[in-house]
């Protein structure tokens, strides 16, 4: 866990959330007669320390449902560290400029690849592949429902 953390270096929020922002920096500026950079600068710091938050959270979050998992015997501890472990490898390694450049047959056919490589990954762990969507493996082809 803790994946969450590295996107927390980044000092400027990323492309897509510029719109979504531009406006509210330019008002906060022209209102206050500030520099738009230095309140540019401080919507960003906060873009980012609560992006992290929000992550440790989510990872949080997953860790308890995971733990109650357990307890219900829906899976073992060592599924659990499993699980936690694949997540954090699929989104260390999960490139969503990739899907950009596909047409959508493409993104499907490796939504699918996805999708198989995990059902047969949880199978080799003896975890029931159903039981994974339910922790946000799997969705919508591999997708991920929570911060990991």
């Amino acid at each position: 866990m803790g994946a969450g953390a590295a996107h927390a270096q980044s000092p400027t929020l990323p492309a897509t959330h510029k719109p979504l922002y531009a406006s509210l920096i330019d008002k906060l500026a022209k209102t206050f007669n500030l520099d738009r950079a230095k309140v540019e600068t401080v919507v960003d710091t906060w873009h980012n320390e609560h992006k992290t938050e929000r992550m440790q959270h989510m990872e949080q979050e997953l860790d308890d449902r995971l733990s109650q998992a357990v307890k219900d015997g829906k899976i073992t501890e060592a599924q659990k560290t499993a699980i936690i472990k694949k997540l954090t490898d699929e989104k260390a390694n999960f490139k969503p400029t990739d899907f950009k450049t596909m047409t959508p047959a493409q993104r499907k056919d490796a939504i699918n690849k996805k999708r198989t490589e995990l059902q047969d990954w949880a199978k080799s762990q003896g975890i029931d592949p159903t039981v994974l969507k339910d922790y946000g493996m799997g969705r919508r082809g591999g997708g991920f429902k929570h911060g990991m």
